[in-house]
């Protein structure tokens, strides 16, 4: 049976009209607006939610760096050069893998039985093993240009393609005592085991004010992925200010220009990459070092 209510061709009920195209280009118009205000803020929320996982990870390197010198005499890594290795203290100690157990990972063995011998091809196999560390690697660290390798992951034995940054981060390096005199060079490798090897966080000549002084910085993309001995700044030509940097970042990756730093106390702070200078390095006058 047929109702008033349904129309004479075919038993359809006509509630309303179809849109018009100019109503429907209106509608596309609004959304289209709609996204194209919404876009930057989504692209900020995620640029910001990248710098907090990268202040995120410094934090959590840095306080694994006070626990590991809680344990070995107060002494923290400030450089690495597997070459210079010679005894504790240590010239030479490559944070990530002395911090790897402290972090969740596996435990990379002590420098005087490390899992990784001080041999060639060491820096790649390490690559294989950090690659697995979230905390060692910035979500906003810019793509490499570097081709990618293969390496052999030192604990499963599995082939591992490194077409990344495994560890996007560089020590302060500076041998704070020498700064004292105008040098920011590292002058004599014999001379003294200690220079830009390690600190001990209870050495105030070393760290007069450890809130103050930076103790790992955000790295430069330029750094190689198979080659971990240029991870730290002591040099005048390292931080971004100079043209040359190949240690220190030197762009503005992050909203705002910010980067991150977390000094020797263990404490994170947003800091304009501008804003960086020689005082984040050393807490003494550097005739030399022609930073702004």
């Amino acid at each position: 049976m047929i109702t008033p209510a349904a129309s004479a061709s075919g038993g359809r009920r006509v509630d309303g009209r179809a849109f018009t195209l100019i109503e429907l280009l209106v509608v596309i118009s609004i959304i289209a607006l709609l996204i194209a205000l919404l876009l930057p803020a989504i692209k900020q929320a995620k640029g910001t939610a990248r710098f907090v996982q990268c202040s995120t990870n410094l934090h959590n390197l840095g306080i694994a760096a006070m626990a590991y010198g809680n344990d070995y005499h107060q002494f923290v890594p400030r450089n690495y050069n597997q070459v210079t290795i010679i005894g504790w203290p240590r010239p030479s100690v490559l944070l990530p893998e002395v911090l790897s157990s402290y972090l969740g990972s596996d435990d990379m063995g002590s420098m005087d039985n490390p899992v990784v011998p001080y041999a060639g091809g060491r820096d790649s196999a390490l690559a294989a093993h950090f690659l697995g560390m979230a905390v060692l690697q910035c979500p906003a660290f810019p793509e490499v240009t570097d081709p990618p390798f293969t390496a052999t992951h030192p604990i499963t034995g599995r082939q591992t393609s490194i077409d990344r940054q495994t560890f996007t981060y560089v020590m302060n390096a500076v041998r704070v005592s020498y700064t004292e005199n105008g040098n920011f060079n590292y002058p004599n490798a014999g001379s003294d085991p200690l220079a830009r090897g390690v600190t001990r966080l209870d050495d105030e000549r070393e760290i007069p004010n450890p809130a103050g002084l930076s103790y790992l910085l955000e790295a430069n993309a330029e750094l190689s992925l198979s080659d971990f001995g240029n991870h730290d700044v002591w040099h005048e030509t390292h931080p971004w200010w100079n043209p040359a940097s190949t240690r220190m970042i030197d762009d503005e990756r992050h909203p705002n220009g910010n980067s991150s730093i977390a000094f020797f106390d263990g404490h994170v702070e947003a800091v304009n990459v501008k804003d960086v200078t020689i005082q984040h390095f050393t807490p003494h006058l550097n005739p030399r070092f022609y930073g702004p």
